[in-house]
């Protein structure tokens, strides 16, 4: 990250969840603001059967100890909702005994099923 005018102070730190953050402060009066940060965000998919023990099936995800279990990580906000296509296609999926064409990976390794 490079901020003008440089008399900014700048830190780095890892967060909760183990992400990079960078911020910066300035104190001094200035005319102009500029921020220039980049970034390289290497994706790396591999496509793996669950073993029977991760999955996780819709029932056991909208338990009450599941969505309190995991409130910090399940609601949206407008930055982070799905979107349109995504929107589309739970009503079919999420329906009890619906058919799944594989499962679902969630964040935690598990699969829903």
């Amino acid at each position: 990250m490079k901020v003008s005018p440089s008399q900014a102070a700048i830190s780095s730190y890892r967060d909760y969840w183990g992400t990079r953050v960078t911020a910066f402060d300035m104190q001094m009066p200035h005319e102009y603001l500029e921020v220039l940060a980049t970034t390289t965000v290497e994706v790396h998919r591999v496509e793996r059967a669950p073993a029977e023990g991760d999955i996780v099936s819709w029932q056991t995800m909208s338990a009450p100890e599941t969505l309190d279990q995991f409130s910090d990580w399940i609601p949206q906000s407008r930055l982070s909702g799905p979107g349109d296509e995504v929107l589309a296609i739970i009503p079919a999926s999420s329906r009890t005994g619906a058919p799944m064409g594989r499962p679902w990976p969630s964040s935690n390794g598990c699969a829903v099923r």
